[in-house]
């Protein structure tokens, strides 16, 4: 055997080892290694200021989000306005905003009971006040209108008009 065959069995074994070596060791999640570089390159004093640092700009940045978009935003306060029979609608309160025209728009949702299972359909609803009118601007069920309709054969929508345009008006 010659020494450049020695050498060459030599180097494939070492390669053969080294690919062993590297299936059998797990790595280190990335986030230890920061994480332990870290400890190892700032004291745990400046550690613990540096935590509690980010704990107060974290809370500084909740309460700014809250001041650009305040709790009131996503207040509902549910009313019910009308119940005929197994069929119930409601409106949010909160959400009643006066238009122009003796128009009210408003949130509302309207519960079916009548097959059994209680069905749910959300509503962004215009009301015309003087027309005795309604319309859904938005809905997320079956049942839905977006063209004008009269409120008159509608009990729910009747009494939801009443209640809205009393308060949409005063």
């Amino acid at each position: 055997m010659t020494q450049r065959h020695q050498y060459l069995k030599w180097l494939a074994r070492l390669r053969r080892q080294k690919h062993r070596l590297w299936l059998t060791r797990k790595p280190a999640p990335l986030a230890s290694v920061n994480r332990l570089l870290w400890r190892k390159s700032v004291s745990s004093l400046s550690f613990f200021v540096m935590l509690t640092l980010s704990g107060i700009i974290s809370s500084l940045a909740l309460c700014l989000s809250w001041a650009i978009y305040p709790a009131s935003a996503w207040a509902t306060t549910w009313y019910p306005v009308a119940q005929a029979g197994q069929q119930e609608q409601f409106v949010d309160l909160d959400s009643i905003e006066p238009l122009d025209q003796g128009h009210v728009r408003v949130r509302s949702y309207y519960v079916d009971r009548r097959s059994g299972t209680p069905q749910r359909t959300d509503y962004l609803t215009e009301y015309d006040c003087d027309r005795r009118r309604f319309r859904d601007v938005e809905y997320d069920g079956p049942v839905g209108s977006s063209s004008w309709m009269p409120v008159a054969p509608d009990p729910l929508n009747s009494a939801a008009l009443a209640y809205v345009c009393g308060l949409g008006r005063g």
